[in-house]
This record gives C-alpha cells, structure tokens and sequence, in this order.
C-alpha cells in the first residue's frame, strides 16, 4: 500500500521528462480537483467533467507513438469511516459480495441511496462529444450497468473508498493523425449524502517525437492559455471573476497586449465555467473585492504570475526558449506601460505578474 501512495504521489506532484533514441516522454495534470456528486433519480451520484488536453502541450510533438491516462480517486475521511461501518453490515448480511456485483445481481437494493450498504466507486473515460441519449441510458442504469455503451472509452471500478488505474492505453484512433483527443470523465459512486465528494486526479502521458525547432510564442495565446488553465485548476469562483472583469478600470490597462489576453481568458472561463471547490486563499478573494485599490492590483497579479511560471513550467521550454518568451513579455509590458494613466496606479497587474514582478 506504501509504493502505490508512493507511485501515485510521483506521479501527479511531478512533470516527467524522459528521452531515448527522439523518444519523448511528457506528462501532466488534466484534473486536480475535489469533484461533487449530484443525485440523478434517487438512484446514484455521479458528475461528469471535461477532460481538456491543452494545444501547447499537444503540439510539441511531431510524432506521437502512445498516449496514456492515469487517474486517482478518493472519497476523504468521512467516505472511508462511512464505508468501514458499513461494510461490516454488508459482510454479516450478504456474505461480503463486492458492492458493485451485488448492484448488478440487485439493482433493486439500490432505489434509494438511505438503503445503500456499503461504498462503490466508478470512473469512466467518455468520448469528448458523447451521444447525450447514450450517457443519460449509462447514467440511469444504476451502479453497475451491464453491457458496452457506445460513448464509454474504459471503465473501471472499486469496492472500496479509493479508486486508481495506472497508464491506461487510450486507443490510437481517438488521437492519430496528431489529433488532440476530447475526453470527459464520468465520476460515480454509491454512497451517503455527506459522502458524495471525490478528490480526483487525472494525468495524461505522451511519447512520441518531439519538435526540435524553438517555438515562437503567440503573446496573446501564450497569456491566455496560461491564465486560462491556472483559472481552471484554482476554480476561481464565478462572483470573482465577474468582479474582476466589470472592473477594468481597477484591473486591466486599455489597448495594452498583456491585459487584452488575460481579459479574454476570464471571458473564457465565465463561459465555460464548472462550480467546483475553489483552492486560492479567501484572504485574497476577499481583497479583490473589498481591498484597496493597490491590494486588489497585487493579488492579480500574484496569481498571473502564479499561472504565467506554472505554464511555462508545464510545456518544460528550453533555455532558448524560455529566454525568447521572456523578451517577448518584456517588450510588450513596455509598450502597455507607456499606455497607463496616471490615475490608474503605479503599475500593470497582469504586465507585472506575466513577467516575473514580484509585489
């Protein structure tokens, strides 16, 4: 049980980088979040999430040989003591069947979630752009549906609190031809009420070939993925991210490049916005809003500059590269400088967090 906290900590805490004869092997972090459940029909909880492989990372390959996805989930301290007392229940009463293979056997015994004994946990990789009429049919069918749905990748399952699958093949036709893959994520569980929230990791493996050219970085696109996908990975809660962008007179400088592409990400987030459990600090959402002017400035531009490093971090630049970019971000926080008002501040959030300005 050690090696496998051990293996999975490596995992998910680390970006991988391996190369043997113009074999690259890259990983990284597609989902690092605490999930809720939702109940569908007094039957089971479950919740289905995008699984977004970002095209800066996608596109560093010029061959692409194998693609693989791993995944964490566990259901916390209170799922685990809710599923130790009531597995006791289940062995003395049903002589310890596996949960899952009871429900198929008894898929009456699972009407309503108060009569549920026991904890069973289900993730399914789903084809991005699923029939919605076959997902609802999976959905429907309680814990444990027999037969091959159309929309299902690979499923797998668990009798206990925790579930965990390492380096999942995903077949080649859902990314050949250098295509980026469009997954979801199904996430199910029978449980209690107060149980139903799953911590979940998702981490996605390339190997392939490798682009040798040095990369010119689109100013826009690079500022907008990195704070797009730092947005995501924080879940930074709706309220705020409307805040932040009806202030721009607060936040952002007018006409100015590395403004205008950290506008459009939050733009982006609002619309695709999934309500999950915020991980930035309530002290700093609580001064973006109710902060002096200069303290709410600051904490933007702390976390540009949190997503801005992460994001170069995650696409593992050469020191070509990276000193490129670099330049590139400094000639344009030089141009929005000069297009600042008096009245605005003493400096450029997202200019200064973008490149590397401590406050």
């Amino acid at each position: 049980m050690k090696s496998f906290f051990i293996t999975i900590s490596i995992l998910f805490a680390t970006l991988s980088f391996a190369q043997t004869d113009a074999t690259t092997t890259l990983s990284t972090m597609l989902l690092d979040s605490e999930i809720s459940l939702n109940q569908k029909n007094k039957k089971t909880y479950s919740n289905t999430v995008n699984l977004e492989i970002p095209l800066e990372f996608w596109n560093q390959f010029e061959r692409i040989d194998a693609v693989f996805i791993s995944a964490w989930s566990g259901s916390g301290t209170v799922g685990k003591a809710h599923y130790e007392k009531d597995i006791k229940k289940m062995d003395s009463n049903f002589s310890a069947n596996p949960l899952l293979y009871f429900a198929e056997k008894s898929p009456g015994f699972f009407t309503y979630p108060r009569q549920q004994s026991g904890f069973g946990t289900e993730l399914v990789i789903i084809e991005g752009k699923s029939d919605s009429l076959c997902l609802n049919r999976y959905k429907k069918a309680k814990i444990a549906p027999k037969g091959i749905y159309t929309c299902m990748i690979e499923r797998f399952v668990s009798t206990t609190p925790v579930n965990f699958f390492y380096r999942y093949a995903l077949p080649k036709q859902y990314y050949a031809g250098g295509k980026s893959p469009k997954l979801q994520l199904m996430l199910r569980c029978s449980s209690k009420k107060d149980t139903v929230k799953l911590d979940t990791k998702i981490a996605i493996t390339v190997m392939g070939k490798r682009k040798e050219a040095v990369r010119e970085f689109a100013m826009h696109d690079f500022l907008k993925t990195a704070v797009l996908n730092g947005l995501r990975a924080d879940a930074m809660p709706m309220n705020h991210a409307r805040w932040i962008l009806e202030n721009p007179k607060v936040f952002f400088v007018k006409k100015c490049q590395i403004c205008s592409a950290v506008q459009a990400a939050f733009e982006e987030y609002i619309k695709t916005y999934q309500a999950l459990a915020t991980k930035i600090d309530q002290k700093q959402l609580d001064a973006i809003v109710l902060g002096k002017v200069e303290e709410k400035q600051i904490v933007l531009s702390r976390i540009i500059n949190t997503y801005t490093e992460k994001h170069i971090e995650f696409l593992n630049l050469s020191p070509k590269e990276k000193s490129k970019l670099q330049s590139n971000l400094e000639d344009a926080r030089k141009s929005g400088m000069t297009l600042k008002p008096e009245t605005f501040g003493t400096f450029c959030p997202s200019c200064d967090g973008a490149c590397g300005i401590k406050k």
